[in-house]
């Protein structure tokens, strides 16, 4: 994540804390989380912009599984 260039700026502030070997996840919506399954999770990132969804398809290679994915129109 930390790869993207807007992270530092865009980032909420809990994430400038995390160590580098830290696991986060990347949720459907491409915002990103510290624990998926928290009762209120804790939101790391919430710009979802198109740089960032190119980011998370070519450089991450994030796909939503078919088995989740909204239907196309």
């Amino acid at each position: 994540m930390r790869e993207f260039v807007g992270w530092a700026a865009g980032a909420e502030p809990a994430a400038a804390s995390l160590p580098p070997d830290e696991t986060v996840f990347l949720w459907d919506d491409l915002t990103v989380v510290r624990s998926p399954v928290a009762a209120r999770p804790e939101v790391l990132w919430a710009h979802v912009t198109p740089q960032w969804r190119t980011f998370c398809a070519e450089t991450l290679g994030f796909a939503v599984p078919e088995d989740i994915a909204p239907p196309h129109k």
